[in-house]
């Protein structure tokens, strides 16, 4: 696990050689390797997987990021998926990635 404090946790949570920087990571989420989340709120039974960023977002329980996904990278296509609020932080609403 790469981690780089303040990242605070609620539970289990399984981070296999990602990067978690300034965020808070619910019970029952996995961050695959080589993934990274920036200045988010991951909420329960979330999987991010491998590769996969997510920056400035609040993802909430039971979503699954595949492989790659890029979520608040790019505000445009952010739009056309989640909401994403003035100062461009993405909401993924429950189970919108399933």
């Amino acid at each position: 696990m790469t981690s780089q404090k303040p990242m605070h946790t609620t539970g289990r949570v399984e981070v296999d050689g990602a990067t978690v920087r300034r965020s808070i990571i619910g019970r029952g989420v996995r961050v695959g390797r080589g993934a990274s989340v920036e200045d988010s709120i991951i909420m329960e039974r979330t999987t991010i997987a491998p590769g996969a960023r997510v920056r400035r977002a609040v993802v909430d329980r039971y979503n699954a990021i595949p492989e790659g996904e890029r979520i608040g990278e790019d505000g445009e296509t952010d739009r056309r998926r989640f909401h994403v609020d003035p100062s461009g932080l993405v909401v993924v609403p429950r189970g919108q990635t399933r």
